[in-house]
């Protein structure tokens, strides 16, 4: 939560309270739009297929590992598909 609120606090120029406070708030219709449209709990691991820290990796990290991850996912795909 501390590296969120520093990051929201840093991109929006608020104090750490308001980005706290404003994180909750969004995380809360988040959830709620999620859980009603999807039929499943916003946070429970089975509703994710990929999940990564941004914080340990970094923006640009975080969306080079999520770019690895589709291209070994549709290696291994096309793969299946030429075995069958």
């Amino acid at each position: 939560m501390e590296d969120r609120i520093r990051r929201v606090a840093t991109r929006l120029d608020l104090t750490d309270a308001k980005a706290k406070d404003l994180i909750n708030k969004t995380d809360k219709k988040r959830a709620s739009y999620y859980n009603y449209y999807t039929n499943k709990k916003w946070g429970e691991a089975a509703s994710y297929e990929l999940c990564l820290n941004s914080s340990e990796l970094g923006v640009q990290g975080t969306a080079k590992a999520i770019e690895q991850y589709i291209l070994l996912k549709e290696s291994i795909e096309k793969e299946a598909r030429n075995i069958v």
